[in-house]
């Protein structure tokens, strides 16, 4: 059981490596192997399928304040393949700790079939914390990808949250198992139909 600031932390640590593992290898098998460079941000430039794509993962502590997160850019080659961006966090300041993150994908050429499956994909995940989860970040995340100056969206939208911190003696987990589940599916796994 995770007792304790160190174990969070820990365990927070671990599943942003562990994603940053899972994806650049997801990755590289996609652009038949391409490799990415090494270190804490881990780039793929001028692939087969990836024009661009970046995979960094962040940590710090000062005094009793910690966070740790993973970003994500992917820019396939492929015009009609959409452009994609998640950002995942925690924080935690002495007892109060809470998991954010981004979800959006942004089409040079909008396919309406790509936006279905993403959102059906979105609101399965977030279905596994509360049913009324996804409408609350999706809207979050329509105001947040927003371009004011043309007042249209940024793309085909996605998920934001912040301050998510699920209540309970199982909350941390909860919130943990959420966010780790967000950012990496095992190879071969698709949303429901």
């Amino acid at each position: 059981m995770l007792s304790g600031e160190d174990s969070r932390r820990d365990a927070v640590k671990a599943i942003m490596n562990s994603g940053q593992r899972e994806l650049v290898a997801e990755l590289e098998r996609l652009d038949g192997g391409a490799r990415f460079g090494r270190g804490r941000t881990r780039l793929l430039e001028g692939g087969d399928v990836f024009e661009r794509a970046g995979v960094c993962v962040t940590a710090a502590a000062d005094g009793g304040y910690f966070t740790s997160g993973l970003s994500v850019v992917i820019h396939p080659r492929n015009p009609h393949v959409p452009a994609f961006q998640a950002h995942f966090r925690y924080c935690e300041s002495g007892d109060t700790w809470w998991f954010g993150g981004a979800v959006e994908l942004v089409p040079c050429y909008g396919f309406a079939e790509d936006a279905t499956h993403f959102h059906r994909v979105l609101r399965h995940h977030c279905d596994t914390l509360d049913p009324a989860f996804h409408a609350q970040a999706k809207r979050t995340a329509d105001d947040r990808f927003r371009l004011p100056h043309r007042d249209e969206p940024h793309g085909l939208g996605g998920i934001a949250f912040d301050h998510l911190s699920p209540a309970g003696p199982h909350g941390w987990r909860r919130g943990a198992a959420f966010t780790a589940a967000g950012i990496c599916r095992p190879s071969g796994s698709s949303a429901p139909p």
